[in-house]
């Protein structure tokens, strides 16, 4: 079976075409991830909203008495953040008054 020049080029020049394709799109994905990362907080929204973007992630947050607790924000009400899974103590969640918080640590990268 002769196939002919013409269609052999053809098939090799789609299959390149496949695989530039695909190195682009996987080469590209990282990029938009580290973006991502990178805006771990948005600077002009006030504590309360920064929790409540952090919904179901881990935090941790600094009182105004020095203390750090971590865990996950469950839910952030009007003048209060729900925080489960407490690190550190077993079975413990926290209510928090959000007047209370004067910093919020959240990882910025994974690893």
């Amino acid at each position: 079976m002769l196939i002919k020049r013409e269609s052999f080029h053809a098939v090799i020049f789609a299959g390149v075409l496949f695989i530039a394709i695909l190195l682009t799109s996987t080469l590209s994905a990282p990029a938009a991830n580290t973006e991502e990362q990178s805006k771990v907080f948005k600077v002009e929204f006030s504590l309360m909203d920064n929790l409540k973007m952090s919904m179901g992630q881990v935090v941790y947050v600094r009182l105004s008495s020095g203390e750090e607790l971590g865990g996950v924000v469950k839910e952030v009400g009007t003048n209060v953040v729900h925080l489960s899974e407490i690190r550190g103590r077993e079975f413990f969640d926290a209510l928090i008054s959000i007047d209370r918080i004067h910093a919020i640590i959240k990882r910025a990268k994974g690893g």
